[in-house]
């Protein structure tokens, strides 16, 4: 995470009965059945003054008890192992297997956050975005928070952003000659302190926006609302995001570049170093539609006015 201070500067940081335990269940006792019936049976057509001293139709229990004791060994067995099995499978690793594509211009898009009630995007304080692009091109306002808001431009020759602090009419803009390429992780790294936006692609610092908002000592929004993929502005129409996203964080501090090459290399975030540091961690298509849930805390959301192909699988665009 950087420090704040001066010029940019890097530092270190789930019993359920199996169905084959079901059916061995069902033939033991059906068994443990037919040896009752068959005991009922022999003792209906045995003399009662015989059944005392024939040792022949004398019911043999001791056999019966061992028997039952091995069912039951054989029960607890299988069923000690199924439980095991579900428990393994319950704990498997996380797996990053879809992503969200929103086609805003189409369908009119987002995602919502109902439940935002915490100023993130403050240009006074420190904070980081960072997230996947899985698409060679996209456009739009990416994220907005308390009437702030990041857009971005990705084509195949520039990248282009704007920024917008909530008190002007309007944003401030920016033409850089970095090239995103399909599947890379963009992050901003926001230092409160010296007020400097700075711009990674994958883990390469690649530009600096120097002495954001200046004249700005807080936003001056009065709403906390936390949406990605839209803006809506008195001066301007509305405007949505065209394009993929995916493992995307938000992050209490400014992120450098050995915490963005960690965060690159461990697809189950939960297991970073700097996971304490981060206010949500969206998977982004890994839920059931339309909900994007917050595997860190408790920041859910819905993709809103969106459709069930929205949420993509890598697996199923390869083929």
């Amino acid at each position: 995470m950087y420090q704040t201070s001066g010029t940019p500067q890097i530092y270190s940081k789930i019993r359920i009965l199996s169905l084959s335990s079901l059916l061995a269940c069902v033939s033991i006792n059906a068994e443990q059945h037919e040896k009752r019936i068959s005991t009922l049976d022999q003792a209906e057509n045995t003399d009662p003054d015989l059944s005392t001293t024939n040792p022949d139709t004398t019911t043999d229990t001791s056999n019966e008890s061992t028997e039952t004791e091995t069912e039951t060994e054989t029960e607890t067995e299988t069923e000690t192992e199924t439980e095991t099995e579900t428990e393994t499978e319950t704990n498997l690793p996380f797996q990053n297997t879809h992503y969200i594509e929103i086609n805003g211009n189409g369908n009119g898009s987002s995602i919502i956050f109902p439940n935002s009630e915490e100023l993130m995007l403050d240009w006074s304080k420190s904070w980081s975005f960072s997230l996947v692009i899985p698409s060679q091109t996209a456009q739009g306002v990416l994220l907005q928070n308390g009437g702030n808001w990041i857009g971005f431009e990705f084509t195949e020759v520039h990248t282009s952003y704007w920024l917008f602090d909530g008190s002007s009419n309007w944003p401030i803009s920016a033409t850089i000659g970095i090239v995103f390429s399909k599947g890379d992780r963009l992050t901003l790294s926001y230092q409160g302190t010296d007020r400097n936006l700075l711009f990674f692609r994958q883990d390469q610092y690649c530009h600096t926006h120097y002495d954001l908002f200046s004249g700005v000592q807080a936003p001056t929004a009065d709403s906390y609302e936390l949406v990605i993929g839209f803006q809506e502005h008195d001066n301007e129409p509305a405007e949505y995001w065209v394009g993929g996203m995916d493992q995307a964080v938000l992050a209490k501090v400014a992120l450098d570049e050995e915490d963005i090459a960690e965060l690159m290399a461990t697809e189950d975030i939960s297991q970073l170093q700097l996971y304490s540091d981060l206010w949500t961690w969206w998977p982004m298509g890994e839920d059931i539609y339309p909900h994007v849930l917050d595997m860190k805390g408790s920041l859910d959301g819905i993709l809103d006015e969106g459709r069930e192909k929205n949420f993509v699988s890598y697996a199923e665009q390869q083929e």
